[in-house]
């Protein structure tokens, strides 16, 4: 599900699967520049293209279809000097530029031109892949491109700025539409927290239980998945305050066009509805790596009993399995502890 039909998924072939493009062509590129720092080179060169091909393309929302995205001429700046990059990927092709082709609302795949290719020249290299005739191609700030000229936008990748002006350049991507990992490829949880390493997380005072997540925290509280069974206990909040309450049976009503989910709690009379948009407070575990920034601003102990609390995105339904769950995905608002 997606919050808007317009926004792009990522398929198998760009993220999932165990010969994604993503993983082949952005992680696992080389740099063929003489950098001075070759090790920040990469490191900063996988961020901006962690922030363009993850962040950028989740949320990008374009009706007109096929068509490919161009991220821009890329350029490394290193004591002052700017030097267009060098690039290779796998089966020995070189470039700096890349193109993400999308095709019925999915981000299909990723080439790699050279600076010198024409707009037009992608165009007809991507034709001539697989047979994708692109109505457009845009840049990614949503502008079509020329055809006829070699016009995009350039991509700095600064090594003489502060880590934390970088990730400000070029800030973690926070995903909406699409999962982190699955099956163990792709992107994981652990490439979010190397991410945002370099960042350092700063607010005026400690934040009490049922505040609000401030907005510079954000990244580290994206949407999160729960699930619940049989026997879990689960926080529902009440008039009067929160209570703790067990599960004790998964109801599904699939009788209509959408499946309908509600709990009932041991020692309760009356169900309880879940409802897309409704508020749940969920308790998931979390990974150490990434929690401890987010605790240092909450001035919260890293063992603490954390709880995210916010809008229902959407279900996983596992009720099929051999142990039956549903999965509960929200967008976290607040913390609850």
């Amino acid at each position: 599900m997606v919050t808007s039909i317009l926004e792009f998924l990522f398929s198998n072939h760009y993220l999932y699967d165990a010969d994604n493009r993503f993983t082949k062509r952005i992680k696992n590129v080389k740099i063929l520049n003489n950098l001075k720092d070759a090790e920040l080179g990469k490191t900063r060169l996988n961020k901006a293209l962690f922030h363009y091909g993850l962040g950028i393309l989740d949320k990008t929302s374009i009706a007109l279809q096929p068509i490919a995205i161009v991220f821009g001429n890329i350029f490394f700046r290193e004591n002052g000097k700017i030097t267009q990059a060098e690039l290779e990927i796998e089966g020995g092709r070189t470039g700096n530029v890349y193109v993400a082709i999308m095709s019925d609302q999915t981000v299909v795949t990723l080439k790699l031109f050279s600076i010198n290719t024409t707009n037009q020249e992608i165009s007809d290299d991507i034709e001539r892949h697989d047979g994708t005739k692109i109505k457009a191609l845009y840049d990614m700030d949503n502008n079509v491109l020329n055809m006829t000229d070699k016009k995009r936008k350039t991509i700095i990748v600064d090594l003489d700025v502060n880590d934390s002006d970088f990730l400000t350049m070029f800030p973690a991507p926070i995903l909406k539409n699409n999962p982190y990992n699955k099956g163990g490829n792709g992107v994981s949880k652990a490439d979010m927290v190397w991410i945002n390493n370099d960042k350092p997380v700063t607010i005026e005072k400690p934040i009490m239980s049922g505040h609000v997540i401030p907005s510079e925290l954000k990244q580290y509280a994206p949407e999160k998945e729960w699930g619940i069974g049989k026997g879990t206990v689960v926080l529902v909040r009440y008039p009067d305050g929160i209570r703790e309450k067990t599960v004790q049976e998964i109801m599904v009503d699939d009788k209509g066009p959408n499946k309908k989910y509600s709990l009932r709690f041991e020692k309760t009379l009356n169900t309880y509805s879940l409802n897309v948009g409704g508020n749940f407070i969920i308790s998931p575990k979390q990974q150490t790596d990434t929690y401890v920034k987010l605790m240092n601003a909450f001035a919260l102990n890293p063992d603490d009993n954390i709880n995210f609390e916010g809008p229902i995105r959407k279900f996983m339904d596992y009720m099929k399995k051999s142990k039956p769950t549903l999965g509960i995905v929200i967008d976290p608002k607040s913390i609850v502890y």
